[in-house]
């Protein structure tokens, strides 16, 4: 799967994307925390950081981290950054 940055997700990793291979969200977020610890703490408890946003294919918004992914998504980090 590849991995798409935004943000200050982009600043704190210095990269736009990566690829990777995970069956999860959970085990693709615990990846880039190995390989990006710029990007701080990427889980608060079991959940997802409120610091960021997880997109699948730029299509929705994801929560539940255990949800099954395809070989060919593409996820998208996102900041939860204020502002417009």
């Amino acid at each position: 799967m590849i991995v798409e940055f935004y943000g200050l997700a982009r600043a704190k990793s210095g990269v736009a994307s990566c690829s990777l291979k995970a069956a999860t969200a959970r085990e693709a977020l615990r990846h880039l925390g190995q390989l990006y610890p710029s990007l701080g703490e990427l889980f608060i408890g079991d959940r997802l950081s409120p610091h960021y946003l997880l997109s699948i294919n730029g299509e929705r918004f994801i929560v539940e981290l255990d949800e099954p992914l395809a070989n060919e998504a593409r996820l998208l980090l996102l900041t939860a950054d204020a502002g417009g």
